[in-house]
């Protein structure tokens, strides 16, 4: 739930870029057509995403594994 409540702070397109991906296992392929932006705007805006919750969550140790686990999908 604390991490559902960070992505849901994130700001609108980074948001809609990281849940495509982590959530939807679109391609940056697929997210880019979709949301009409580059591929490296997608993976732009998925780093910056992943930045925001590690600084955000890092805090809380029991995260950590999940954090991991986000950062290394391989979509």
């Amino acid at each position: 739930k604390l991490i559902d409540e960070e992505i849901a702070k994130l700001p609108p397109k980074m948001k809609r870029a990281f849940e495509m991906s982590r959530k939807d296992f679109l391609s940056n392929r697929e997210i880019a057509a979709q949301l009409g932006i580059s591929e490296d705007a997608v993976k732009q805006q998925i780093s910056r995403s992943m930045k925001l919750l590690k600084s955000r969550l890092g805090k809380y140790p029991g995260l950590s594994i999940v954090l991991i686990t986000l950062m290394h999908q391989q979509i």
